[in-house]
Formats: structure tokens, sequence, C-alpha cells
């Protein structure tokens, strides 16, 4: 049975059911990504409907500007660390998703 066995719209984004049950948002789940609570790779994208993938990608994007409007953090190196690191777990979930719908042929 697939974890993702349903989609409703709500304001927050599109609402999932996940691996453990639990009801969450796709705009929750790309925070988590770049916060390093979740990891997007090709098992957990399986997860995944590939009606979702597009709403999942504009998420992970929208996270990612918001890190970067946030300011970069000038003389402050954990800062800065934290920031890249953030930024960077998004953008190679970017890049995974990209692959696996063009491999799927899902158009984005």
């Amino acid at each position: 049975m697939s974890p993702s066995l349903f989609l409703t719209g709500l304001k927050s984004g599109v609402i999932f059911k996940y691996m453990d049950g639990q009801l969450r948002s796709l705009e929750m789940f790309a925070k988590d990504i770049a916060e390093g609570l979740l990891t997007l790779n090709p098992i957990s994208i399986k997860k995944f409907e590939t009606d979702q993938y597009k709403p999942l990608l504009g998420f992970i994007r929208k996270a990612m500007n918001d890190i970067r409007v946030e300011g970069f953090p000038h003389s402050q190196p954990d800062l800065i660390r934290k920031r890249n690191a953030r930024l960077l777990r998004l953008n190679q979930s970017v890049s995974m998703l990209e692959n696996i719908a063009r491999e799927k042929k899902v158009k984005l």
C-alpha cells in the first residue's frame, strides 16, 4: 500500500500520507529536508505518486528562496555553514527529483 494515498489542497500546500502514517504537507516536508530531518533519495521518492513531483519541487524551490531571502550572516562562520548546508540539501533534492522525473518521463 502506497504511503501517499491521497492528495488534498490546503492553504499551506498539498497534504499527503507519509511512511509513518502521519499526514504531512509538502511544504513542511521541504522544510524538514532543509533542516536535515528527512532526506530525499530514490527510495523515498518512490513513495510519492508522480503527480506529486511538481508540487514538491515547487515547495523545495520556495524553501530555497526563503533561505536566500533571510540574508547572509557576514562574519559568523557557524551560521554561514548552517545556511549553506540547508541550501545544499535542498539543491541535492531538486536534482534528485528532476532526474527521477526525467527517468519516469514526468513533465515538471
